[in-house]
């Protein structure tokens, strides 16, 4: 497996897939793509939201990191779990995840 820049690599299919895995009920609103931090934040909104309003995400190789809606708070790394086990997983998968980035034990 071959390290992957996920800001380079990662379809928008596959954007909206780690979405879905995050917040089950969410529409990608719009995907900005930073290559200096390969990291990826994305607006998107909540289906069932009658106010439609638009939150963020940003999307790690490793991490994702939770935006709250009030600007004046900072954001959170999202807390070990399930989710982010199975989102790790997916990652190291699909070769995004930092763990194949200079591995000499992985080399083919």
């Amino acid at each position: 497996m071959e390290f992957k820049a996920m800001a380079e690599a990662m379809s928008d299919k596959e954007v909206a897939l780690i979405l879905r895995l995050v917040e089950p009920f969410s529409r990608v609103e719009k995907i900005i793509r930073n290559y200096e931090s390969n990291s990826l934040n994305v607006h998107y909104s909540l289906l069932h939201d009658k106010h439609e309003k638009v939150h963020q995400i940003n999307f790690l190789p490793d991490d994702v990191y939770l935006i709250p809606d009030d600007a004046s708070l900072d954001e959170e790394r999202m807390e070990e779990g399930e989710v982010l086990y199975k989102y790790r997983q997916f990652m190291i998968a699909k070769g995004y995840s930092e763990m194949w980035l200079n591995n000499p034990y992985v080399e083919l």
